[in-house]
C-alpha cells in the first residue's frame, strides 16, 4: 500500500547523495519531511506545522496520504496543522478537528467554514481584522464611506 512517490526507505537516502540546490521548496520540505519520519522508531509522535506550505495541492495530498501509509507501517501517529482542503481530502471524519471561532469541531466542514479557514470567501471584497477593536474601526469607517444599508460587518479572524 506504500506511496512510491514519497516512500524511499532510509537506507537508499543514505546511498544517493543530492545538492538541494535545483529543488524547490517543497521538494526539500517532503525530502526533510520524509527522512525524518522514516528514521522516527515506531510509535512516535509526529507533529507538522502547517503541512502544505512550499506544496503544491497534489503533492500536499499525497503527503497526507504517505502519513496515512506509515501510520500502518509503523504504528506512528501524526498530527498537522492546515489551511488546505487537500490536505483533509483523504482523511477519515474522525481524523479531522478543527477550532472555528472558539469552538472545537470534528469531523469534514461545510464548503463555507472550510472557506472562512482557508481564507477564500465568495464576496467582492472582504476585510479580515485581527481583534474587535480593529473589527469595530473598520466597520465605522466603511459605514461612513459606504452608507449603513450597503456595509456588512468585517469579519474577525482568531487564531
Amino acid at each position: 500500500m506504500g506511496n512510491p512517490a514519497f516512500a524511499a526507505p532510509p537506507e537508499r537516502l543514505r546511498a544517493n547523495q543530492f545538492s538541494e540546490f535545483h529543488f524547490g521548496a517543497g521538494e526539500s520540505s517532503i525530502i526533510r519531511m520524509i527522512t525524518k519520519i522514516e528514521q522516527a522508531p515506531q510509535n512516535s509522535l509526529i507533529l507538522i506545522e502547517e503541512i502544505e506550505n512550499g506544496l503544491h495541492p497534489v503533492a500536499t495530498r499525497r503527503m497526507v496520504e504517505y502519513l496515512i501509509d506509515v501510520a500502518e507501517r509503523k504504528s506512528i501517529q501524526s498530527v498537522f496543522t492546515t489551511h488546505s482542503d487537500y490536505a483533509l481530502a483523504p482523511l477519515p471524519n474522525e481524523a479531522i478537528w478543527a477550532s472555528i471561532a472558539g469552538t472545537l469541531r470534528q469531523g469534514k466542514l461545510s464548503v463555507e467554514a472550510l472557506r472562512a479557514v482557508a481564507g477564500r470567501v465568495d464576496k467582492k471584497l472582504t476585510v479580515f481584522v485581527e481583534d474587535e477593536f480593529a473589527k469595530a474601526w473598520v466597520d465605522t469607517i466603511l459605514r461612513e464611506k459606504l452608507g449603513a444599508d450597503r456595509a456588512e460587518p468585517a469579519a474577525s479572524r482568531r487564531a
